[in-house]
């Protein structure tokens, strides 16, 4: 990695690096924090929801939890868990429609430039990978309270008779409507924190 680009993006991860730890600890990698979180955004979720028999029953709430952490585990470890139908269609649109965290990139393209130059990780780096993998798995609740609002109201649109197409786009917007998308934050404060 040349020094003028590599140079800045080390000078900003060490000024990240209090805020993002402190963070980290508090929300995204404490257990304790997941389940009450999770709770929380069942029930603020379920308020918003238009469809709550459809979207917040039992049924759907462990399809949600059941789906994510299949994506979660083949996410993180690369897996090949098949996955619903419906969740597959669900995270294709997620992908389109969450911005990239660039921040996460540059560190992941950097990455593997030095791999493919044949350089091995840091210690530095094996910890972070690591840190980033625990964040993923302990925030993928986030996903499964979203998930489960797409899946219940394509099943609710369906029931009123519209075409797939028309369900897909009211469970997209569903699934945006009725939960928070902390992802969904502007690159700058992402960054900073």
């Amino acid at each position: 990695c040349a020094l003028p680009i590599c140079f800045p993006v080390t000078i900003a991860q060490l000024l990240v690096l209090p805020a993002r730890v402190l963070r980290t600890g508090a929300t995204t990698a404490n257990v304790a924090f997941t389940l009450p979180n999770y709770i929380a955004d069942q029930i603020g979720s379920a308020v918003i929801s238009k469809n709550a028999l459809y979207t917040h029953g039992p049924k759907a709430m462990w399809y949600g939890i059941k789906e994510n952490m299949k994506y979660t585990i083949n996410d993180v470890f690369g897996t090949k868990l098949k996955l619903d139908d419906v969740a597959e269609e669900f995270y294709r649109l997620e992908r389109y429609t969450s911005s990239p965290n660039l921040y996460r990139n540059i560190g992941r393209a950097s990455e593997e430039a030095a791999r493919l130059a044949g350089l091995k990780p840091t210690a530095w780096q094996r910890t972070k990978q690591f840190g980033r993998k625990f964040e993923d798995i302990v925030s993928s609740t986030e996903y499964a309270t979203r998930l489960q609002n797409f899946k219940g109201q394509y099943e609710k649109a369906l029931n009123n008779n519209m075409t797939h197409e028309q369900a897909i786009e009211a469970a997209r917007i569903a699934s945006r409507t009725n939960s928070v998308d902390f992802i969904q934050r502007g690159e700058l404060s992402k960054m900073i924190s």
